[in-house]
């Protein structure tokens, strides 16, 4: 079944009846209760509120940039007391989304779709509670453009004790697209969910009526996947040590802190900060073996040659721990039906192996509008 057809059968899901015909409640609305149960448990209602109507639909517009940052150290490409640092920039681009979001208080399920000359696709689904939150973000896309920066020396011709420096930035086109998948699962509890309320600021299931701040932990769960392994790419794969696709998983640990802001009546500024430490950091790569294959003659009866990319058994290690975060800030306006708002979010995820490193800078503005009902 398609994300889509998912969407869509969610959707008829939630507008479902929740009633039976006796007048006995359905498994349904015995759901919904339980949700209403967990949102105001605990909460100081002077503080925070839960809206009369119970449903939401949210139309969303996503603008969203993916950095890639990768270096590598290659001590053999120029020959014997040569050094070459290169560090490509993979970005998708700045891209903008659009979807839809629909849930009961704050536990729900969205789709977007990248518009304009992008390719990608986003799937998101959250749920949350008065002390936790919990969502799932996947994203893909491809990037046919690189920016790149080439450090290093290496002795002239004939020359050996006679080093050239050199430091060149340059931009390539990519024939064959570089693919970048990535899943993220953040987690998070916050000590003082009496007074301060996360869903209060990111999906609008409750109003947050007084200002209040909460020390937070959190996990997080990520998946991100680059790959450029293709005969097209060969220059790429040498400069990066015959790296030709990279999977990357890290669960990392952390504790920060968010405040709800509340200026005005129907007014909320919500901003937060967590440093986060990977506590599991596994790479695992594949490196290629290049060669030339003669594979016909051309027109004039010339040989034709094609380069030719063998991969090795993937290697798996485990990068040492780094210290990543993430970083929010949103404003929301309430009424009793409608609510809009306007949020920021960058997350930053390091990574290294040997002689090569990486870092994913990924941030988005999300601009959403929705109704209650």
């Amino acid at each position: 079944m398609s994300r889509r057809a998912i969407f869509i059968a969610v959707a008829l899901l939630l507008a479902s009846p929740s009633w039976a015909g006796d007048g006995k409640p359905t498994l349904l609305k015995k759901i919904a209760n339980f949700i209403d149960t967990m949102t105001v448990s605990g909460i100081d209602t002077s503080y925070i509120t839960m809206p009369r109507k119970p449903w939401q639909v949210m139309a969303k517009s996503n603008t969203n940039e993916s950095m890639i940052r990768l270096r590598a150290t290659n001590y053999e490409l120029l020959g014997e007391n040569s050094v070459i640092h290169w560090k490509p920039d993979i970005d998708t681009r700045v891209y903008t989304s659009l979807g839809g979001w629909i849930g009961y208080r704050g536990y729900g399920l969205g789709l977007s779709r990248t518009i304009g000359n992008g390719k990608g696709s986003g799937f998101s689904i959250g749920a949350g509670g008065s002390r936790y939150g919990i969502s799932l973000r996947m994203r893909s896309f491809e990037s046919d453009e690189m920016k790149f920066r080439m450090q290093g020396s290496s002795p002239i011709d004939d020359h050996e004790d006679v080093i050239e420096h050199f430091d060149s930035r340059d931009k390539m086109e990519i024939d064959d697209p570089i693919k970048i998948k990535s899943l993220l699962i953040d987690g998070f509890y916050l000590l003082n969910g009496k007074r301060f309320s996360y869903s209060a600021a990111y999906d609008q299931s409750v109003i947050q009526r007084r200002s209040a701040g909460s020390v937070m932990f959190g996990v997080s769960w990520l998946q991100t996947k680059v790959d450029y392994a293709s005969p097209e790419n060969g220059l790429l794969i040498i400069f990066m040590n015959d790296i030709g696709r990279i999977d990357q998983k890290q669960l990392c640990l952390g504790a920060g802190y968010a405040y709800n802001w509340v200026p005005c009546r129907n007014v909320l500024v919500n901003a937060q900060v967590m440093p986060m430490i990977a506590a599991i950091n596994r790479i695992k790569t594949w490196t290629y073996d290049l060669y030339v294959e003669k594979s016909g003659v051309d027109e004039d009866g010339d040989p034709k040659y094609d380069l030719i990319i063998q991969p090795f058994p993937p290697e798996v290690k485990h990068s040492r721990m780094v210290v990543n975060w993430d970083a929010h800030v949103t404003l929301v306006y309430n009424s009793d039906n409608w609510f809009a708002s306007i949020a920021g979010q960058v997350n930053h995820f390091r990574y290294s192996r040997d002689n090569t490193y990486g870092r994913m800078t990924d941030w988005y503005v999300n601009t959403s509008i929705g109704i209650r009902f």
